[in-house]
């Protein structure tokens, strides 16, 4: 039987890593490594689901504590999570730790620089978790919000999000059409698959009628052809756009469909960076964004993409990661509160998807799709670390880095920036 009071002590427990007057000086980062059960499957055209796992980072110097998350869905950017742990491993905390980190404004600094390292390019998601933590902590040893530290002037700070109706069976789209007529929300967008898309839509616009818009989420499972034929079908059921309808890597493909249809073209799966975001702008106003801050490598990357799409006049919405807890959830809501024009936002359906969440306070919607940012320094949400070990057990590993005595004092080892720890529980 594992001790696990032992070894949350041993482990997550506190360490003289600085001094009183060099605060700044020292880090422990921890990756928490997560399997959370869900309250209903996450069904994509070629992969289902029934838990989520999420990879929490977490930063360390003494008084203050940030957090940053990775959704990995392989299916979207071909990343798993054996290389996102790699990755984080072996180069992006090395490359932290080699850095003179002594302030704030150092670690905003390292978020800019640190994603040209080939692995933050080749694993975004990785990059994101710890930029996240990073301005987590940043902002909260400045006393402010993430986007107030990034100089940005809040412009909002309620939203309004769309639901998502996942693939499933008829008796449980009718269900959850029913929570959403219930919730009050009017913008609601439909994963479908091959044979039984128009089946599908044309049920969702029974039940939630015509008042509610629709979208829908072909998931890359239509292909060039099918794809501009289904999205003129679509039309005629009130459906006002088509998101990935081609395979995530055909960037061609998703301009040619968007050349020849009626309505405009999502790209989902196919925006995974500035540079695939750079080409899909040729397709005119007639593409969209999806943007999603885990997949783009953080806070900072999405913003850039979201200048680009403002700049070629093509609209965007915040998408999000099915199974994502709180930590990203309130990481986007800071990129929303800085954002006037943002289409759609999706996500904010925690409570409704985990029966038990890890971080507080919750950030989900409630009535009419309505979320409000929590107020205070930093991202506003804290993961409460029982929870977290209860979701880390089976053969789930916490790491654990730590600095005893960083390279920039005099007395600093050069040699060994960095001190690692693990533990199996």
């Amino acid at each position: 039987m594992v001790n696990m009071e032992k070894i949350a002590h041993n482990v997550c427990g506190p360490a003289a890593i600085y001094r009183e007057k060099e605060a700044y000086s020292g880090y422990r980062i921890s990756i928490w490594r997560l399997l959370i059960p869900c309250n209903f499957n996450d069904v994509h055209a070629f992969s289902n689901t029934s838990h989520s796992e999420v990879i929490l980072v977490q930063i360390q110097n003494g008084k203050y504590s940030g957090w940053g998350e990775a959704v990995i869905k392989e299916r979207t950017t071909g990343g798993n999570v054996s290389s996102t742990m790699n990755a984080l491993e072996s180069y992006i905390i090395p490359s932290f730790f080699k850095a003179s980190c002594a302030t704030p404004e150092d670690l905003l600094r390292f978020t800019i620089e640190g994603m040209k390292h080939p692995a933050a390019q080749h694993n975004p998601e990785a990059f994101a978790a710890l930029e996240g933590a990073i301005l987590d902590l940043a902002a909260k040893m400045k006393g402010m919000s993430v986007a107030h530290f990034l100089g940005y002037r809040t412009v909002k700070t309620e939203f309004i999000y769309s639901a998502v109706l996942p693939i499933t069976s008829i008796n449980v789209t009718e269900k959850l059409c029913d929570n959403i007529k219930e919730i009050g929300i009017k913008s609601v967008k439909v994963k479908i698959i091959p044979p039984y898309e128009e089946a599908i839509v044309q049920r969702v616009r029974k039940i939630l009628g015509d008042a509610v818009e629709l979208r829908v989420d072909a998931d890359c499972s239509l292909g060039r052809s099918r794809g501009i034929l289904m999205a003129r079908k679509l039309v005629d059921l009130g459906v006002i756009s088509l998101e990935q309808p081609v395979k995530h890597d055909d960037l061609e493909g998703l301009l040619l469909v968007a050349q020849q249809t009626p309505i405009p073209i999502m790209a989902g799966e196919s925006l995974t960076s500035f540079y695939s975001a750079e080409f899909l702008c040729h397709g005119g106003k007639n593409i969209m964004f999806n943007l999603r801050l885990s997949k783009h490598g953080g806070f900072q990357q999405t913003m850039k993409i979201k200048k680009l799409a403002d700049e070629n006049g093509i609209k965007c919405q915040l998408g999000s990661h099915a199974g994502e807890t709180a930590v990203l959830r309130a990481m986007e809501q800071q990129f929303l509160s800085v954002q006037p024009n943002i289409r759609w936002i999706e996500g904010g359906y925690g409570k409704y998807m985990f029966s038990e969440c890890p971080v507080s306070p919750d950030v989900s919607f409630g009535k009419g799709g309505i979320a409000c940012m929590r107020e205070g320094i930093g991202i506003g949400v804290e993961p409460d670390r029982e929870r977290l070990l209860k979701y880390t057990a089976g053969n789930m590993k916490l790491f654990e880095y730590f600095q005893k005595s960083p390279k920039y004092l005099p007395d600093s080892p050069a040699s060994k920036p960095y001190q690692k720890s693990f533990a199996v529980i």
